[in-house]
């Protein structure tokens, strides 16, 4: 055999040296690339009461273990699959979920923020319809017409045997709320005087998504107006004959209750059936 030529032995050398390049170069696809072990989320944020879940990935049928840094913020509950836990915010804080599999712990910080609508105790979840602008004016107006019908004349001592009284939307929803609102005779030194009452329903009691104002000065309450909170009882006069009860719901004005006794007119606050 004839030797190779120089010519023809560098052309084989640069074959060689570009067959062993590629072999370097080139992605090992065949070859499964080990996936780490971690958690899906480092940081959660969750409102008190609700809950969300946090998964550990790649765990190869290793053992893992939950742990929360604070039980009375956050509270881990199983799930079913030892890969996934759901974490419950039980009140406003802060705390660290730590799953542990075998020497190493992966760590996620979850903050836990207070539930909106003032952060109240309502578990009352009624449906509401919200009283407009419009209607509380038209409400205004009809009571306006009762004191014309029943000749009613504020603070001048003339008698009327009316009572002129607005209810809006309805009784029911006023009775949704409140378990007492209107007038009671009260006994005092042989004579019977006009108290007016306003008791809140058991259900809304300390419920501060529920606000009740009212006025006895025959003006519109506001949220600035007497706030009744949970119980309220006084005594009316020929100065105040006239009380208006405004009930809202997470801000919004859901029911009106106005009521005026003719008698006040005349007997600042005396009945005289």
């Amino acid at each position: 055999m004839k030797s190779m030529t120089k010519k023809g032995f560098m052309i084989a050398s640069a074959v060689g040296l570009s067959f062993c390049m590629l072999a370097v170069v080139a992605p090992a696809t065949n070859v499964d690339v080990a996936a780490k072990t971690k958690l899906n989320k480092k940081k959660i944020t969750i409102k008190v009461g609700k809950s969300k879940k946090l998964k550990i990935k790649n765990l190869k049928g290793k053992k893992v273990k939950w742990k929360t840094s604070n039980k009375s913020v956050v509270k881990i509950k199983k799930t079913g699959k030892k890969t996934v836990v759901k974490l419950k915010g039980k009140k406003a804080g802060t705390a660290t979920i730590t799953a542990k599999v075998g020497k190493k712990k992966f760590k996620c910080k979850v903050t836990v923020k207070a539930a909106k609508s003032n952060a109240s105790n309502n578990t009352n979840n009624t449906e509401v319809t919200v009283i407009t602008e419009k209607e509380v004016k038209q409400q205004e107006a009809a009571l306006n017409k009762k004191y014309e019908d029943y000749g009613m004349v504020r603070n001048s001592g003339v008698y009327s045997g009316h009572s002129a009284t607005i209810i809006y939307p309805s009784a029911a929803t006023k009775g949704e709320y409140l378990d007492d609102c209107g007038i009671r005779s009260v006994p005092e030194s042989g004579k019977y005087y006009c108290y007016f009452d306003i008791v809140r329903q058991n259900k809304y009691k300390n419920d501060s998504s529920i606000k009740v104002t009212y006025t006895t000065d025959g003006s519109i309450p506001t949220l600035n107006s007497y706030d009744a909170g949970n119980e309220v009882h006084f005594k009316m006069t020929s100065q105040t004959p006239t009380v208006k009860v405004h009930i809202y719901k997470d801000g919004k004005l859901v029911a009106l209750y106005y009521y005026t006794n003719g008698h006040l007119y005349a007997n600042n606050g005396e009945y005289d059936e």
